[in-house]
């Protein structure tokens, strides 16, 4: 029998499932997701794509100075470049375009039909998949100083929402709130054409 798992063990095969599986993947949606997104009542392929940049930058900012504990060793990394972050933020999106395809595959499977669209509208879903994917990034590199919840914060949603997808806690903020609150250039990504926010369902 294989040997039991521990935490070290753990972050080791992630690291490296994320750099042979995840990190040659394309920083875009797969030809199989492009065919989901483009298959819902409208094609929504640009407003997901808005949305993960939005989201993922107000993650993993290029300029905020962010604090790196290396694995195995108690030496701290001082002060994050931009091309650390940029690479974070690149695992965590191609990871999220990963899994989102996956759950679209198996969604369709499950409904015979290729119209997803109540999943892919879905703001809190979507989210709290952006923030799922970054956590997953950020503890498999042993990052200290975003802890739970800043990465929730960053994306505009609750831990309540995180546990309860398709509940709607508070009202989240907006994707021109996040994006001007990080100071982020929304240029032409027309954020007017993203639904905000989704009403509650009982």
């Amino acid at each position: 029998m294989p040997p039991p798992a521990t935490p070290v063990s753990t972050t080791i095969t992630t690291a490296k499932w994320l750099r042979t599986v995840i990190a040659p993947l394309p920083a875009k949606p797969s030809s199989e997701l492009e065919h989901f997104l483009s298959s819902c009542d409208r094609d929504i392929t640009v407003d997901v794509i808005c949305r993960t940049q939005i989201i993922l930058e107000a993650i993993f900012p290029s300029s905020a100075p962010v604090y790196r504990c290396v694995v195995g060793s108690l030496q701290s990394a001082a002060l994050m470049d931009s091309i650390w972050a940029e690479q974070r933020r690149l695992e965590a999106l191609k990871l999220y375009y990963r899994v989102l395809a996956a759950m679209c595959r198996a969604e369709s499977q499950r409904l015979r039909n290729s119209n997803l669209t109540s999943l892919l509208i879905n703001e809190i879903f979507l989210r709290c998949m952006l923030a799922c994917s970054a956590e997953l990034v950020l503890a498999t590199h042993k990052t200290v100083t975003m802890m739970f919840p800043a990465v929730l914060e960053r994306a505009g949603i609750t831990a309540f929402d995180l546990s309860k997808l398709g509940l709607l806690a508070e009202p989240m903020p907006s994707l021109d709130t996040i994006a001007m609150h990080h100071n982020l250039t929304s240029g032409s990504l027309q954020l007017s054409s993203i639904p905000h926010k989704i009403e509650a369902t009982s």
